[in-house]
């Protein structure tokens, strides 16, 4: 498995161990912890190293403000099916997909972009029994298959064993990561998450205008207003236009009102820092981002459809 990894020199097969573990891990948690005098409505995953910032968030995440907006998701669900019996799963989400994903089909493997962020997720107990069984129906597939012949530009491995002529004999699934993408190309409306203020920017437009046609015959095209908002929002990021990090402010997004207003107060100093390059203003909360949407407005609702797993699929 190492062998095949693009990022091999940085990473080990331990960590593999270790990011495929935790749905197995919360699951079991929630196995072992749950009985009829000690129930709990939800549960999450979040890595040890994810909180680098010093905070004041207390009860973290806020019970009140998961119940507000697992409630939203659930109104705003597409399918009625994907989420009357808890199943709704969320995930921070970082970058919208993009051209490199039209093309792909469940049987080139993983999708190795920053779509979601595994330091973070989470569900009711049966959504978290249901994410470990379809991520390790996937984890198994993929380990059990061999990439097409036509797809030796492997997403993750080199085209060859090194040393030798030899092609990829599985699928790498060493990166949770790409397993939770691929899931949610597969059941986009059992996923919601949250994108930053500044990449929130990046996103489709609300009106579900597609970035490119609905019949999804060509790949996407960005629109002027897309390239933009990207351009825009680097500015941001050199200016420092930030409350929080990127890839954590889902931690702010989920804290309670009064974490909220002590944290910013303990990151006051940095807003003045921020506000001497031109930015810096307080955290703005951005909305639940549905996952099936998202994908329906960048590549058209008929490619999605011939994407998402069927009644009879094992994932």
């Amino acid at each position: 498995m190492h062998a095949w990894d693009r990022e091999r020199e940085i990473h080990n097969p331990e960590l593999y161990a270790v990011w495929n573990g935790k749905p197995w891990l919360l699951n079991q948690a929630l196995l072992h912890l749950q009985t009829d005098s000690n129930a709990y409505d939800y549960a999450f995953w979040s890595d040890a190293g994810s909180f680098r910032d010093a905070h004041a968030f207390g009860a973290w995440p806020d019970p009140e403000r998961v119940k507000e907006v697992f409630a939203a998701a659930s109104r705003r669900r597409s399918q009625p099916e994907a989420s009357r019996d808890g199943y709704m799963v969320f995930f921070p989400l970082m970058k919208p997909p993009g051209m490199g994903e039209h093309n792909w089909r469940v049987e080139k493997g993983p999708i190795d972009i920053d779509f979601s962020e595994g330091s973070f997720f989470g569900s009711t107990p049966s959504g978290i029994a249901w994410l470990a069984a379809a991520f390790y129906a996937i984890h198994d597939h993929y380990i059990n298959t061999t990439p097409p012949p036509q797809d030796q530009h492997h997403p993750h491995a080199p085209a060859t064993t090194p040393g030798t002529s030899r092609s990829p004999p599985f699928h790498f699934v060493g990166k949770d990561q790409t397993l939770f993408n691929t899931l949610m190309f597969r059941h986009p409306a059992r996923f919601f998450g949250v994108v930053s203020p500044v990449r929130a920017g990046q996103l489709p437009p609300s009106s579900g205008v597609a970035w490119i046609s609905t019949l999804a015959r060509t790949p996407p095209i960005p629109t002027i207003r897309v390239l933009l908002a990207k351009l825009v929002y680097k500015v941001k990021l050199y200016l420092g236009e930030r409350c929080v990090d990127d890839w954590y402010y889902y931690q702010w997004w989920l804290a309670s009102p009064e974490g909220r207003r002590r944290t910013e107060k303990m990151r006051g100093w940095r807003r003045w820092r921020l506000g001497m390059l031109g930015g810096g203003e307080e955290c703005t909360e951005t909305g639940i981002v549905r996952v099936q949407w998202l994908l329906e407005s960048i590549f058209g609702s008929r490619w999605v459809d011939n994407r998402m797993a069927k009644s009879n699929d094992p994932f």
